[in-house]
């Protein structure tokens, strides 16, 4: 039977690995995450573009009570999609897509999240290789009971 030495070794070699295995899921979800940001933000200033084209009377008709425009009304959207006429301005300007060009995704920031999803594995494996080892301890201390004494 295995000591209880060795299963906390194989637990703790096991935990290292599944630490490592979640940690690239953290990665992973924070890569996904910029991206579809990061393509939700192209649409938005591909949409303001489109928008800054159209002259000013044709965005005047889309205009609403809150005083902003629907550019889904005049064919630069497929769904309402809501803007001021400072954001047609920046789009003129260029201002979109001089932010959207300068946006990087963090890599510190994306480690500093794995490091948590990291560490909760690394502890809950341990943990669970603990309690095996300490239930696989009572049971046996239980069934010692029932040995007949030499």
């Amino acid at each position: 039977m295995a000591a209880a030495r060795n299963i906390m070794r194989g637990t703790f070699r096991a935990s290292v690995a599944v630490a490592v295995l979640a940690g690239a899921y953290g990665v992973y979800e924070r890569v996904a995450a910029f991206s579809e940001a990061k393509d939700r933000n192209f649409k938005m200033m591909l949409t303001l573009e489109c928008g800054s084209r159209l002259s000013e009377e044709t965005l005047r008709r889309t205009l609403n009570e809150h005083g902003l425009l629907d550019l889904g009304k005049v064919g630069c959207a497929s769904e309402p999609f809501r803007a001021s006429f400072d954001e047609i301005r920046q789009a003129r300007d260029g201002v979109w897509r001089r932010d959207w060009q300068e946006t990087r995704f963090d890599m510190k920031a994306a480690a500093e999240y794995a490091l948590g999803y990291a560490a909760v594995a690394l502890l809950l494996v341990n943990l669970l290789g603990l309690a095996f080892v300490a239930v696989r301890a009572v049971f046996g201390w239980i069934a010692t009971g029932y040995r007949p004494a030499p």
